[in-house]
């Protein structure tokens, strides 16, 4: 069939394909290697081999095509794969369930990164049909990053994180050979979250999945906060306290706020909180208070010497 002469990745070429062979360091079959691994493991449960096998020949196997046929020019059949006879079985159908999540559908109730697409297929614009890709597994990728922080902190279920881990990782195979191009940081972060290469999870002491997921992934495909939208549930969930400086969160002001962030600024935020306390022992005369909070402050005192 032609989904399994794609899975094998036959006829397939180009900067997409090229870089998903390199990443996964195999041949052009990778993709149909990740579902033989779901077809046949002991190991794993019905549900992850649901959403692995699901998501490999419903987006990961249709995007590679797309991307394949797009850059050689036949863009007729990069359409036919995106939207397809069955559309909501396709990237097309994805597109708007993410749509749905994130509230970037249009007044036509179709995802705006819809419009987008067909827009570059007509139009044949590779680099805007690849930014549109990118945008919708950028969605799914941190939905799943999402749910795996939601299945600890609320529902504590092992079997429910490993099942939302697995389908995290299938949707984020998709774009995490370009993300590896764009930035080796980010990417060895997700393959962290998602189990790939690796099955030992990151701390979260440096920050929700979710959150530090959001701080690099799309500035690193100069996703703007528009074409992305606002996942449903997550309004606030980065910013914890105001300033814990977290990545992921947001500095806040009355005025507007700088974020999301994609580093550790905790010990920076904290320097306002030390003055604070300073300000508030001088007021009062409590001057070895006052020294006590600023030697308490390693990064404060150490500023204070930098000349």
């Amino acid at each position: 069939s032609t989904l399994n002469a794609l899975g094998q990745g036959q006829g397939l070429s180009g900067p997409a394909f090229n870089q998903a062979r390199a990443y996964f360091g195999a041949g052009a079959n990778f993709n149909a290697e990740y579902l033989s691994t779901a077809f046949t493991s002991g190991t794993l449960s019905a549900e992850q081999k649901m959403e692995m096998i699901e998501k490999t020949v419903s987006d990961a196997i249709p995007v590679q095509g797309i991307l394949s046929y797009a850059n050689a020019g036949d863009w007729d059949k990069a359409g036919a794969l995106y939207i397809g006879n069955n559309p909501a079985a396709a990237p097309y159908g994805r597109a708007n369930a993410r749509g749905n999540n994130y509230g970037t559908r249009t007044v036509n109730g179709e995802a705006k990164v819809n419009e987008n697409v067909l827009q570059a297929l007509n139009s044949r614009n590779y680099n805007n049909l690849l930014k549109g890709i990118q945008t919708i597994y950028t969605q799914a990728s941190l939905r799943y990053a999402y749910r795996m922080d939601t299945s600890l902190d609320v529902d504590n279920s092992t079997t429910a994180f490993n099942g939302v881990r697995s389908e995290g990782q299938a949707f984020y195979r998709i774009i995490g050979p370009m993300l590896e191009e764009a930035d080796p940081a980010c990417d060895s972060l997700m393959r962290s979250i998602y189990g790939i290469g690796s099955t030992s999870l990151p701390s979260r002491s440096e920050g929700k999945y979710y959150c530090r997921a959001l701080a690099c992934i799309p500035p690193a495909f100069e996703i703007s906060n528009t074409e992305l939208g606002v996942l449903e549930g997550t309004q606030g969930y980065c910013a914890g306290s105001a300033g814990n400086g977290q990545p992921g969160s947001f500095l806040t002001s009355p005025v507007g706020n700088i974020g999301p962030l994609s580093s550790n600024v905790a010990t920076q935020v904290d320097v306002s909180v030390t003055v604070s306390t300073m300000k508030t022992n001088i007021g009062n005369g409590q001057y070895a208070a006052a020294q006590a909070a600023f030697d308490g402050n390693t990064y404060l005192k150490v500023g204070a010497r930098i000349r």
